[in-house]
């Protein structure tokens, strides 16, 4: 329930950049720059179908390498300050980003950065 409402909060809508990776599932599309996390991208793929976090409308996240790990940058649906997240809202956020490091990324690093329709990041909701 509560990554529904985080769902709601940040349903992730479609936006294209040809000049980067891409592995899609249905309307579900994992942008990277490096091609060496094509498995990585398509696990994440696999993860959002398993975790029914499919909203049914295009939704997209990029995948960025970091010096600690990786960010996966979610699409905010509309501008809003970090001060404007519930606490049950970034508990959400963090809770995904947990399921995400054990089902997932594994040893490697994830961080949840929410971003504008550019994947320019907003901001990092923490606990």
């Amino acid at each position: 329930m509560r990554i529904l409402l985080a769902l709601i909060l940040l349903t992730i809508i479609g936006c294209t950049d040809s000049s980067d990776s891409q592995v899609s599932g249905g309307q579900f599309t994992v942008h990277f720059n490096n091609t060496k996390d094509h498995d990585l991208a398509k696990d994440i793929v696999k993860f959002w179908k398993s975790d029914s976090l499919i909203t049914g409308k295009p939704q997209d996240v990029r995948l960025k390498r970091t010096n600690g790990g990786y960010d996966l940058l979610l699409i905010a649906t509309e501008k809003m300050k970090a001060d404007t997240l519930t606490f049950e809202d970034i508990r959400s956020l963090t809770e995904l980003e947990q399921r995400l490091q054990a089902n997932v990324f594994g040893d490697k690093t994830v961080t949840i950065v929410v971003a504008d329709e550019n994947f320019k990041p907003l901001y990092r909701p923490t606990l």
